[in-house]
């Protein structure tokens, strides 16, 4: 049973307050108040009564980041691990497709219609607002279902920021977590939780989440790479590569804040998209090689199915990180190597020369 700690004022007397102890552990304060009977009331830790929402005692606080509002470590008795992470970010001006098969990707599923986004999406109370949860599970490969990565998360629009929440583990590990993450979400002020991540952020680049209308960084774009405009909104930009010998491939680029949803579930989505099967922790030696950047240190990561191949570079830089896939015919891949990783290297970004 997970245990909350909560403060709930008097409601008989709204002006009457507890007196705070300077000692943060629990203790007692017994007093007499104008009457035979003591009164025993249990002190709340200073930093739980002024915090910004509620949690269980067994979610941990991670060390404060640049990108994350809050984010908790959970483990079990059994060795199985999962975390909760709280990422606002400017207010997003796409549809709730874009957003939820950008998730549907990470656990490996394949693109969702409007209709059934709808269908998926759960109401769930975030503060005092209406948000939309949804629960990702990865599809079934042959492996135990109840260890395959899952996600709950949950989004909620205000008129300056788009709010995300998200829960992720282990299946079996979700399932048992998900009633305290719902009620974490209930007990959240957002107002407050805005006013300490924006103290903490005052000096740092906040995260974003791009469109096609961001002006683009200074690149070298190859010669026979044509600019096409993005298939999406999460998109910064896209180039198409033709050969009529061997097959087209497609250059994308996109930014996304913090980690990006972490190497390996990024490279476990693309390798769905060829056909490969997930990898683990492990085998990551086999498709990725350190990129260094001037000074700037990447990842290259080399794949190839039965019909497309992939080459991509994940650049993290100023809090963000930056993805670059190239996909296509193996052999345009092949004669395109050179070229993608010149370009990579002749990127510009924003305050870094």
């Amino acid at each position: 049973m997970n245990t909350f700690t909560r403060l709930r004022p008097d409601s008989r007397n709204r002006h009457s307050s507890f007196k705070m102890l300077p000692s943060v552990a629990l203790g007692t304060v017994i007093f007499a108040a104008g009457c035979s009977k003591d009164i025993t009331v249990t002190e709340i830790p200073k930093e739980r009564v002024f915090s910004a929402y509620q949690v269980p005692d067994h979610w941990k606080p991670k060390a404060p980041s640049a990108m994350r509002a809050a984010s908790f470590e959970i483990a079990d008795e059994h060795g199985h691990a999962g975390e909760v992470s709280v990422l606002p970010m400017p207010r997003l001006n796409i549809a709730d497709l874009e957003i939820v098969n950008l998730w549907r990707q990470q656990v490996g599923l394949e693109p969702a219609t409007t209709e059934r986004v709808d269908e998926l999406a759960s109401r769930v109370k975030i503060g005092g607002g209406d948000g939309n949860l949804f629960d990702l599970a990865s599809p079934d490969n042959g492996e135990d279902p109840d260890h395959a990565a899952r996600i709950v998360t949950a989004y909620l629009h205000q008129d300056n920021l788009t709010w995300f929440f998200k829960l992720t583990g282990p299946s079996h590990f979700v399932e048992t977590e998900k009633p305290a993450f719902t009620e974490f979400l209930a007990t959240i002020n957002l107002a407050k939780m805005e006013r300490e991540f924006r103290s903490r952020s005052t000096t740092q680049t906040p995260p974003q989440m791009t469109s096609p209308s961001r002006q683009l960084p200074e690149w070298e774009v190859p010669a026979g790479w044509q600019s096409t405009p993005p298939k999406s909104s999460m998109l910064l930009a896209s180039f198409a590569i033709s050969d009529a010998m061997d097959g087209p491939a497609e250059l994308t680029v996109s930014i996304l804040g913090g980690d990006g949803g972490g190497l390996l579930p990024n490279i476990n989505r693309w390798r769905s998209q060829i056909g490969l099967s997930p990898l683990d922790v492990a085998s990551l030696p086999e498709v990725t090689n350190q990129l260094d950047l001037n000074g700037i240190q990447g990842i290259l990561v080399d794949m190839t199915g039965s019909d497309n191949r992939i080459l991509a570079a994940i650049i993290p830089v100023g809090g963000q990180t930056w993805f670059y896939k190239l996909m296509g015919a193996p052999e345009t891949i092949e004669k395109e190597t050179v070229a993608f990783t010149q370009f990579v290297q002749s990127v510009k970004y924003p305050g870094n020369g």
